[in-house]
């Protein structure tokens, strides 16, 4: 048996003016947002929002449950974040909200490997190595936790990567108070950086002189400037974890004519990655929950 999940972020998009939902409508019991693939700024925004749309839901429906995705953004900074918008009552202390903990693997990689797991480089196939280390290494949280969760109060449970199968799992063996099953195997996600790349897209009104005449000659030797029918697009494209691309985008924000660029360039560089899935036994992994008020999170 599972629940169905609403999708939090078009309930919240649906929302009346001022984004709050009808606190009386009940015809929502569990909603999920989704947040493992966004940057950490449209992350906190779309947290914030779903905040104020079911802050008083959550105050006044029992049963109502709200699972987050966090992604890559620490647990505990959507937890205040929704906090801050959930008109804390200071008698109560408010909703309680619960962060899952054990889903981030990296700093034990080398405890696995000498457990028996075998990690392998992305596109090499050979185990793993210091100079093949991956970027990051998850285990998306299982239902098992976010069921204890539930079960010990939380209204609100944030996890890295569940996904929304474990929540529905969860969430029904909560409600019927029943155990839930360990799966044998856990997955171990990946990612290794394939390289660094700066796109910009520049007005076509922007003379390329600039570009030949401000700067550098080892800069310019590593650009490509490109003109379509309605802009210019300046491409630098590294196959290794080359920090000195953010140099360069400094170079060139500052040798950019006035007004031709709206952000700095150095919020454009952007890490490539490519994936590997591995299955290791459950009981190496160890996720638990940090259970706590709203207000509390506020507090930090």
């Amino acid at each position: 048996m599972t629940t169905p999940l609403a999708d939090a972020a078009l309930l919240a998009a649906g929302a009346s003016a001022g984004g709050v939902l009808d606190p009386t409508d009940e015809s929502v019991d569990a909603a999920y947002l989704d947040l493992r693939e966004d940057s950490q700024d449209v992350a906190l925004y779309k947290i914030r929002q779903v905040g104020v749309a079911f802050g008083p839901r959550l105050y006044l429906q029992e049963r109502l449950r709200l699972v987050i995705a966090c992604g890559e953004l620490p647990p505990h900074l959507p937890a205040a974040a929704l906090a801050e918008k959930f008109s804390v009552h200071p008698e109560g202390g408010g909703p309680m909200i619960a962060t899952v903990h054990g889903e981030n693997l990296w700093d034990r990689l080398e405890e696995l490997m000498v457990a028996g797991c075998e990690f392998r480089n992305a596109s090499s196939g050979l185990p793993l190595h210091e100079d093949e280390w991956p970027h990051t290494a998850w285990a998306p949280a299982g239902p098992a936790v976010v069921a204890k969760a539930f079960v010990a109060g939380a209204r609100v449970v944030i996890a890295r990567f569940v996904t929304p199968d474990a929540v529905s799992a969860a969430l029904a063996a909560a409600e019927m108070g029943l155990p839930v099953a360990e799966q044998p195997t856990g997955d171990v996600l990946l990612k290794f950086s394939t390289g660094v790349e700066l796109r910009v897209v520049l007005p076509l009104e922007v003379n390329a002189d600039w570009f030949e005449n401000r700067l550098p000659e080892d800069v310019r030797a590593r650009c490509t400037l490109e003109q379509t029918t309605d802009a210019r697009l300046l491409t630098i494209v590294s196959a290794e974890d080359d920090w000195s691309l953010f140099e360069i985008a400094r170079r060139i924000t500052l040798a950019a004519p006035a007004g031709t660029l709206r952000h700095p360039l150095y919020d454009q560089v952007v890490w490539k990655f490519e994936e590997s899935r591995f299955a290791i036994p459950a009981e190496l992994l160890e996720f638990g929950y940090d259970l706590r008020p709203a207000a509390e999170w506020l507090e930090g």
